[in-house]
């Protein structure tokens, strides 16, 4: 089978096993090859129906996408710069890279592609975990320790083994993925975040994990071993709740808000006895630098939507907005316009385009955007397209 084959029945969601191991193959191959298929997958989630691609000549099948996209350009926006961009990509990759798509079918059984989401094992292994259903989860012995299925991995808790061993699930800016630990508790992993926890609960100690950036927890209830998620600056206790904990490297800040239960809040390394409750509805908020916390009622809903893709901002700053807007997408933003930092937003996005959001806040308030080498470069505007975007 064809590479652009492949491509249209990835789009509609008809791989086999063996044809999802093809692509994902073809898709490592080359930055221009994951830029092709982004490209197509917004033009599908835009309503824009992919062809068959068989003997047609590239430009007839760019016209003919072009032509689609512009019958729904009054419904939704599309900036005909970035089709045209990937076109011409589309163009030559049809041309160029069917020589590499053959060599990939004969080698794709000796490599096991990456969704870019990893799993270090206890002896620093590193076990990429691909889009493919249904894979086995076995120790460097070959030892079962669990399965990935229906885009989570679920940890056994068969093993009796009482030595203490960790893994690390590594999760990439634009990516999620889901953890069942072996005690049945259900960690939801945000994008750009690491979760440290032992393969199996060890009955004599706590069950604690460890977080860099954004999760949601549904903890099974133990009163004998309480849970613990720490992140270096606050640890989280326990006993069997649901609740997000923000705790990302580059923000000053560590949240958490309790969506039902209870948990208790203190400073790494402090007695239970100077820990904070809080109760569900709340959110806790450690500022690093000042060592400090403060509890506040908030909206639930609007903390832990990034679960189901959306990203709900209300009175929130440029420069946070950024923040997320590079982890959801896996795109960098660099930002030359210094006084947008902090405009103030409120918005809500759910399958938008990275350029869709942009052009919802340049709306708001106009400034300049372009691509350049994988970069969103922000820069302050012109003072006469500023005059026309007003007229």
């Amino acid at each position: 089978m064809q590479y652009d084959q492949l491509l249209r029945k990835k789009l509609l969601g008809k791989l086999s096993p063996e044809e999802a191991h093809l692509f994902q193959q073809w898709l490592s191959i080359s930055e221009e090859n994951q830029q092709l298929y982004n490209r197509l997958l917004e033009l599908h989630r835009e309503g824009v129906s992919i062809p068959h691609f068989d003997g047609q000549q590239p430009s007839a099948l760019w016209k003919q996408l072009l032509q689609k996209v512009e019958e729904r350009k009054r419904r939704r926006l599309v900036r005909k710069k970035f089709i045209y961009r990937y076109a011409a990509i589309f163009v030559g990759l049809l041309g160029l890279l069917g020589a590499y798509f053959l060599w990939i079918s004969d080698k794709y059984e000796q490599q096991t592609p990456s969704s870019g989401i990893a799993l270090e094992l206890s002896n620093g292994q590193i076990y990429s975990l691909t889009e493919i259903e249904n894979e086995e989860l076995l120790d460097e012995n070959g030892k079962l320790l669990g399965i990935k299925k229906e885009g989570r991995l679920v940890y056994s808790g068969r093993d009796t083994d009482q030595t203490l061993l960790y893994h690390t699930l590594h999760v990439p800016n634009g990516k999620q993925f889901e953890l069942q630990l072996s005690d049945g508790t259900y960690v939801h992993v945000n994008a750009g975040s690491s979760v440290r926890y032992p393969v199996n609960f060890v009955n004599k100690e706590v069950r604690k994990v460890f977080l860099t950036g954004e999760a949601y927890f549904e903890v099974v209830r133990n009163k004998q071993h309480p849970f613990v998620v720490t992140n270096g600056d606050v640890d989280i206790q326990v006993l069997g709740t649901q609740f997000n904990v923000s705790a990302y490297a580059d923000d000053l800040e560590v949240g958490t808000v309790l969506v039902e239960g209870a948990i208790r809040l203190s400073e790494s390394g402090q007695t239970n006895d100077v820990a904070t409750t809080l109760a569900p509805g709340q959110k806790a908020t450690w500022n690093k630098e000042a060592k400090k916390l403060s509890l506040k009622e908030v909206d639930v809903q609007r903390h832990i939507s990034w679960r189901e893709g959306k990203l709900i901002f209300r009175k929130v700053d440029f420069k946070s907005i950024t923040k997320q807007l590079q982890r959801k997408y896996n795109v960098q933003i660099d930002n030359r316009y210094s006084a947008l930092d902090e405009r103030i937003f409120s918005a809500t996005f759910d399958e938008e385009t990275i350029e869709e959001v942009l052009d919802t806040f340049v709306e708001e308030t106009y400034f300049e955007y372009y691509f350049k080498n994988e970069k969103i470069i922000i820069n302050t505007p012109n003072e006469h397209l500023k005059q026309n975007a007003n007229e």
